[in-house]
């Protein structure tokens, strides 16, 4: 009888007795830690890192490659004949429609590109390119298509990064075909986002417009509106960036600043003209 109470004792008991705290090197840093869908997570440390066979960065990919931003995997990318490009230290040169790399530390030199975007090795510091600003006339026409790129507004822009239009509750930006874009609100100025934010852009939704009119905030157009100093990121389909900013808009006129990245990657950083 003694035995049968001893057993059924520790039978109730049982559920109480742990194994005990899990010691701090048993624990799975992990299991607070959400990382990409192309990063895993290293348990000892908590951290992220790149899987094998995805990339973060142009730079992870061999020649003639580009990381695709969006899949996160290298892919080829042809290019016109003639292009240069800075990647680090490596100024990239289309010859037969194939990126081929050349890295100018071999000469104690480094990868630059001039105000007219165009790569070489030189000497010297890093030529940071200047940041755009142009003009369009509402009153002039009702719809400017905008290449970035180039730095033009026209009416018949054979490129296009968004469109600049009249419409009945005031004028608004339009994305292009291929282009999304991401309101990166005005925390930060027009200088000092100087990298476009691995974060998802979207593509327009008529009646829904990512910039819309979000780039004002008040105002009218015949005493000017205000500002919101939003500051928008633009991604093309072949993982090039953009940002602008609408500076001021008076009587018609709009003032825009652009600047697009002259190696087609993610660097934004320019000066003010």
């Amino acid at each position: 009888m003694k035995r049968f109470v001893s057993i059924m004792l520790f039978i109730f008991f049982l559920p109480f007795f742990g194994c005990g705290e899990e010691s701090e090197s048993e624990k799975n840093l992990c299991e607070e830690i959400v990382c990409q869908n192309w990063q895993s997570c290293n348990s000892e440390t908590g951290d992220c890192f790149l899987k094998e066979g995805f990339c973060e960065e142009s730079l992870n990919c061999e020649d003639s490659q580009i990381c695709n931003l969006t899949t996160h995997q290298c892919e080829a990318v042809l290019c016109e004949n003639g292009e240069t490009r800075c990647t680090g230290s490596y100024l990239s040169t289309c010859s037969a429609n194939k990126w081929s790399n050349y890295n100018c530390d071999s000469e104690d030199l480094i990868c630059i590109v001039d105000n007219e975007g165009v790569a070489s090795c030189g000497e010297g510091e890093v030529i940071t390119p200047l940041c755009r600003v142009i003009e369009i006339d509402l009153h002039v026409s009702s719809s400017f298509k905008v290449d970035v790129i180039n730095y033009t507004a026209t009416t018949n822009n054979d490129r296009c990064d968004f469109i600049f239009a009249k419409s009945g509750s005031g004028p608004m930006i339009a994305l292009c075909d291929g282009i999304s874009a991401r309101d990166n609100g005005n925390e930060q100025t027009f200088i000092e986002l100087v990298k476009a934010p691995n974060l998802e852009h979207t593509i327009d939704s008529p009646p829904t417009y990512v910039i819309g009119s979000s780039w004002r905030s008040g105002g009218t157009g015949s005493t000017g509106f205000t500002m919101s100093k939003n500051i928008y990121t633009l991604k093309r389909e072949n993982n090039s960036y953009a940002k602008m900013e609408v500076i001021s808009a008076v009587a018609g006129k709009i003032k825009i600043k652009l600047f697009s990245d002259p190696n087609f990657g993610n660097n934004l950083n320019c000066l003010d003209e």
